[in-house]
């Protein structure tokens, strides 16, 4: 993905595509989780299975979005 952002003019659209493909992958992986406990309120597990995937995608987030920024620091450095 960094490659294709660097060939356009608005490459930070497609950073921003991190986002909704994250969220899309948690609901999967929170309905298969779902299918899986004997539960039929999720409320009562107080969100513990999907919890440790919820921190997962925060960490992913939080970790590539600082290395764009460090990325874009070094480029404006170099000018």
């Amino acid at each position: 993905m960094w490659r294709w952002a660097d060939r356009f003019s608005a490459g930070w659209l497609l950073h921003l595509l991190l986002i909704p493909c994250l969220y899309v992958l948690l609901l999967a992986g929170q309905r298969i989780m779902l299918s899986t406990v004997n539960d039929p309120d999720f409320d009562a597990s107080l969100g513990a299975p999907i919890m440790p995937a919820f921190f997962c995608d925060l960490a992913v987030m939080a970790i590539y979005f600082s290395a764009l920024g460090a990325k874009q620091a070094s480029k404006s450095r170099a000018r």
